[in-house]
């Protein structure tokens, strides 16, 4: 219910008493040109008719909505955001050039500021393939370089994917492990959810929809 509020806040528009806040909202956003981004929008799935209000009410408007479920509004067009772009294999020519390897070398170089893409070109690789190019697995195997060569820190990732975690003061409590990012979408999820990516946890390395059905009962849907 404090949709509405929070992007008049950002749009640093006044409510004036007695009138109807969205109405208000609407009647101001009618002549303006304006990008909206809704960051984190999969926790207020219900609100997201509003969102084909507001379009239909101020046609100037666009909003980017980032959300870990479709709001499966007419309006709405899908982007799949996945990983940053890594080598495939480990003796890739121009490793320099992927923005995982980017990330990576520019984050462990905060804490390690001699780190040679040259001469661990291996591990910054294989890092990159076990993070499968997620910003945040990067950046938390990265704070390891400090103590680690990254051929070490890759060996523990695949050991134990707890490995992946931060002590640093100024990160959120959902950004301090990967454990922890699962298991926040996990508390996301219903019942039948949870049945179904606990069945598909028996494939290594992608499955087809067939398998999916034949083994976790998945639906096309």
């Amino acid at each position: 219910e404090f949709i509405v509020s929070a992007i008049a806040d950002a749009v640093k528009f006044p409510f004036s008493p007695g009138a109807d806040p969205k109405e208000q909202l609407f009647h101001y956003l009618h002549e303006k040109a304006l990008l909206l981004l809704l960051d984190t929008f999969e926790h207020l799935l219900e609100g997201a008719n509003l969102l084909s209000e507001m379009l239909a009410a101020a046609p100037g408007i666009k909003l980017l909505a980032t959300s870990r479920e479709v709001l499966n509004l007419q309006e709405e067009w899908l982007y799949p955001l996945r990983g940053l772009h890594y080598p495939e294999t480990e003796n890739a020519e121009h490793p320099g050039t992927y923005s995982a390897v980017q990330l990576f070398v520019e984050r462990a170089r905060q804490v390690r500021s001699d780190l040679s893409l040259a001469d661990e070109q291996a591990g910054i690789v294989r890092i990159c393939q076990l993070a499968e190019g997620m910003p945040l697995a990067l950046e938390l195997a990265a704070v390891w370089a400090k103590a680690l060569r990254t051929d070490e820190i890759a060996l523990e990732i695949q050991r134990n994917l707890d490995f992946l975690s931060t002590s640093l003061r100024n990160v959120p409590q959902r950004h301090q492990s990967m454990q922890a990012v699962f298991e926040q979408t996990r508390g996301w999820l219903n019942d039948e959810a949870r049945r179904v990516f606990s069945s598909l946890s028996v494939f290594s390395g992608g499955f087809r929809r067939e398998a999916a059905q034949a083994v976790a009962g998945v639906t096309t849907r």
